[in-house]
């Protein structure tokens, strides 16, 4: 579909340069970066780390053990 918006030149200089860079076009550019935008909830998820147990559904870890495994693996937890 088309469409017609306007850009300030910096901003479309800018984006000329980085599609060059890319080699892509400014098409997919544009394209590339609003389907991120629109994609994006704001929020950054990660993995968790698994820690094993012997007893599913169950662990023996303790807050402190906890605390390090997540430290470690500089694994954020986003609670929203």
């Amino acid at each position: 579909m088309r469409t017609t918006i306007d850009l300030p030149d910096e901003l479309l200089r800018a984006a000329r340069v980085r599609a060059a860079q890319s080699d892509e076009s400014l098409k997919d550019l544009f394209t590339r970066a609003l389907t991120k935008e629109l994609n994006s909830t704001g929020r950054v998820r990660r993995e968790l780390p698994v820690i094993g147990s012997s007893r599913p559904g169950r662990s023996s870890i303790t807050p402190d053990e906890l605390e390090r495994i997540l430290s470690e693996g500089d694994v954020g937890i986003d609670i929203a």
